[in-house]
């Protein structure tokens, strides 16, 4: 196993595969075997064990588990909890690929909640059942009543007794049939957010086609750039800007959030800027804020640099969001965006990240900022170690 170079890693990244390293060390098999008994390609186990690619599933995981305890059999694994297992996979698999990691989430959502499904439906069973068998004494009891009743009036105690047993019986099936109600609404329920979760994983996974004005617009925003002038820009973000609140006021979500997404990934930052602008004067400030996390989370770094230099230059609005986006990113990419920066800016951001971010992900940005020769001083600015 080559050594591992864990100062290019995301933390997350850096934990999980320290964890499957330590679970093929206990293995005693060598990769091309490990690879055979895990039914994947050499190459991908060498990427997994370098941090370049997170298994696609949490079934890997699985296995590599049970394979060194069929192994090993008295050995103990680290992280033998899959719960632990499961959040460092997730963190993970969140830095290395968001889409993925919410669809894994997603996955797991949906598991559970066919999981309470079947309880739910194992316990209606088994309650219809007893107010079946209840009912079935209870008519016993009447019958046995009625018969004394015509027959043998003078037996007082048995009629007595039969009639309390006949009360009880009386009260268990009130009882199980509000619980047997109680369980179908569960039920319900359970069914309902399962509805709604498969609908999310069908969004997650499924594209959403464009509108033709959509199509239209990104089309004609691909195709210019600063060199286009400003009047051409403002054109085009102020068509874009409008058809976006036309979108949202039609709730044609699925549709906003891809032609935002398609803004940012194939336009030019200065038109993405524009935009802003434009939604901004609009006192769209929901939409701007959307806008700025998906240029956060989906955009270049050197798109998101041109583009944060262009909001200090000249807009007034607060650009919170997309920082805020950024820092979600793995922290070489964050780092990659403070250096880009220039002086100003990059001291700027420091300061408001320092605010924002909590401790581990502030010494996860810190350590990415060494390894390219910054280090944050005393006074909370940035300076190149040179």
């Amino acid at each position: 196993m080559s050594p591992l170079d864990a100062d290019r890693l995301a933390p997350a990244i850096r934990s999980f595969v320290e964890i499957l390293r330590e679970l093929i060390k206990r293995a005693s098999l060598t990769q091309t075997d490990l690879a055979r008994e895990l039914g994947v390609d050499p190459g991908t186990l060498s990427r997994y064990l370098a941090g370049q690619r997170v298994p696609p599933s949490f079934e890997f995981v699985t296995k590599l588990v049970e394979l060194v305890v069929a192994r090993i059999p008295d050995s103990n694994p680290p992280f033998a909890n899959f719960g632990a297992l499961r959040e460092s996979y997730f963190f993970a698999l969140q830095a290395k690929d968001p889409v993925r990691a919410y669809q894994y989430m997603l996955e797991n959502q949906l598991n559970q909640m066919e999981e309470q499904v079947r309880l739910g439906e194992g316990q209606i069973k088994t309650l219809t059942e007893e107010l079946q068998a209840e009912r079935s004494v209870r008519a016993q009891l009447e019958l046995r009543i009625s018969e004394l009743d015509a027959h043998a009036p003078e037996d007082r105690a048995e009629l007595t007794a039969l009639t309390q047993q006949l009360e009880e019986a009386l009260s268990h099936a009130s009882e199980l049939e509000e619980l047997l109600d109680q369980t179908h609404q569960a039920l319900k329920l359970a069914q309902q957010d399962r509805q709604r979760v498969e609908a999310r994983m069908v969004q997650s996974t499924t594209p959403v086609l464009f509108d033709e004005e959509s199509r239209k617009l990104i089309d004609w925003a691909r195709r210019n750039d600063a060199a286009s002038g400003s009047e051409t820009i403002d054109a085009i973000a102020y068509q874009v800007a409008e058809h976006l609140i036309t979108l949202r006021f039609d709730e044609r979500n699925e549709e906003v959030d891809e032609l935002r997404r398609s803004l940012v990934s194939e336009s030019h930052p200065c038109v993405v800027f524009a935009t802003l602008v434009r939604l901004d004067a609009l006192s769209r400030s929901k939409e701007t804020n959307r806008l700025l996390r998906v240029a956060g989370s989906l955009s270049t770094v050197r798109k998101i640099v041109e583009l944060i230099h262009l909001i200090e230059d000249d807009a007034a609005f607060d650009y919170g969001s997309l920082l805020e986006a950024v820092t979600q990113r793995d922290f070489v990419t964050v780092a990659r965006v403070i250096v880009g920066l220039d002086d100003i800016s990059k001291n700027k951001i420091v300061h408001t990240l320092s605010e924002r971010l909590s401790g581990d992900r502030l010494a996860g940005v810190l350590h990415a900022l060494e390894a390219r020769h910054y280090k944050l001083m005393s006074d909370g600015t940035l300076e190149e170690d040179i």
